[in-house]
């Protein structure tokens, strides 16, 4: 044989000896990372954190499987947040007699403002409603379902920016994969200048547990949220043998991150939403019939336009006018928290606690004059997006000051 052909065929079996060697040493480290960083054998348990990272890349349906159990106790307590059966024993009074229940829809960040509020103000008493990251069409939702259970005089509405795309969702599992949350909320939208929706097909953690122990049933779920959910992935969402290799959960990983990035760049640029997709002007119609309902029951609204990481002003640009021709009062956080600065936000993305401060300070300003409208005068307008106060008072004590109604000047010294 030519030395030529023997060289190519030794270089040959050299080759294939050092891929086979690289694909057993891959093989042993899969093994041996699954072995040490394997996930607690208890869902309650917050995992640690090279554990968690190694099983970021685990299927929605790998995880969910695992973290919802048969019982509240034996659950991870992000698959309870959000559902109307969270087990949370919430007031329908308040706890004074000269005190003011103030109902709270929304996510996270309205819940940290309006815990700062009633720190601010002990004659309120919170009746707080939210899901990790939820929607406006989540909390339009809730609001409706809970609206005859209690007797608020304030209703506060958190709107938060970066969860505008997810008005085109039906379940947080599909916008939050790494570790989903699994309530679920109706899909709005804009049809014939109408406000149509489509019902979630579970309304329950109860229901929800049945479903995932009937393949039929589940199958069925996953075909509905395929159809009515734009965040969907069937990579990401379906359990399979990916799920039981290391390796193979950080390639999911990566996947869904990219599938997320790319979700979200077809509703949001760094020049704001883009108006083709929709989600604004169903936010938009969502505002103007949550704040009809809340005003119909005899209560205040106040809207949370929470602006934060990577949508700068966006939000407040797109909905703010709608809010003052509408004469809904409203805060916005852009003026005081630029989204664009990073120190305004703690690492795990909510506001540091001096921006929510200010944010406590504008919705009482609001709460002080729709006190006084019935004393003092007839408040057609409110907006605290700003560090003035634009307020349109008639009647014969509209010239009282801004003082009297909380207003803050940009220069106050009270104003962290």
């Amino acid at each position: 044989m030519p030395r030529s052909n023997l060289s190519t065929s030794s270089s040959k079996r050299r080759a294939l000896s050092a891929l086979a060697w690289m694909v057993l040493w891959l093989i042993v480290f899969d093994i041996a990372i699954g072995v040490l960083f394997a996930r607690q054998a208890d869902p309650t348990v917050r995992p640690g954190v090279l554990s968690q990272y190694f099983d970021y890349g685990r299927s929605i349906a790998g995880k969910v499987r695992f973290m919802v159990g048969e019982t509240d106790q034996t659950t991870a307590s992000v698959c309870i947040a959000g559902w109307p059966d969270d087990g949370v024993d919430r007031p329908t009074e308040a706890a004074s007699k000269d005190g003011t229940l103030v109902a709270v829809y929304g996510q996270s960040f309205a819940q940290r403002a309006s815990q700062t509020w009633a720190r601010q103000n002990p004659k309120l008493t919170l009746r707080i409603i939210a899901g990790p990251g939820a929607p406006l069409s989540y909390a339009y939702d809730r609001y409706l379902q809970d609206r005859h259970n209690h007797h608020a005089k304030i209703v506060v509405v958190g709107v938060l920016a970066s969860a505008i795309p997810h008005l085109d969702t039906i379940t947080a599992m599909t916008w939050n994969f790494e570790r989903p949350p699994t309530y679920m909320y109706p899909r709005y939208q804009i049809r014939n200048n109408q406000l149509t929706q489509f019902e979630p097909p579970i309304r329950t953690l109860a229901q929800f547990r049945e479903v995932l122990k009937a393949p039929l049933q589940w199958d069925d779920l996953l075909q509905k949220i395929q159809e009515h959910d734009g965040f969907y992935d069937s990579f990401v969402f379906h359990d399979n043998l990916v799920d039981r290799s290391v390796i193979g959960r950080l390639i999911r990983r990566a996947w869904g991150q990219r599938q997320q990035h790319r979700v979200n760049a077809r509703y949001h640029t760094a020049q704001g939403y883009r108006p083709e997709t929709g989600v604004i002007q169903t936010a938009q119609a969502l505002l103007t019939e949550f704040a009809q309902a809340i005003r119909n029951d005899d209560r205040t609204p106040i809207i949370l336009l929470l602006n934060d990481r990577g949508f700068d002003d966006h939000l407040y640009q797109e909905v703010a006018p709608l809010l003052r021709q509408k004469g809904i009062p409203f805060v916005s956080t852009h003026a005081y928290a630029p989204a664009k600065v990073l120190s305004n936000f703690l690492p795990d993305g909510h506001f540091i606690p001096s921006v929510d401060e200010i944010t406590a300070q504008k919705m009482q300003a609001i709460y002080e004059a729709s006190q006084a409208q019935t004393a003092y005068a007839t408040v057609t307008s409110y907006e605290h997006d700003t560090g003035h106060d634009h307020s349109v008072f008639r009647g014969t004590d509209a010239d009282l000051s801004h003082r009297q109604f909380g207003a803050y000047e940009p220069d106050d010294p009270s104003v962290p």
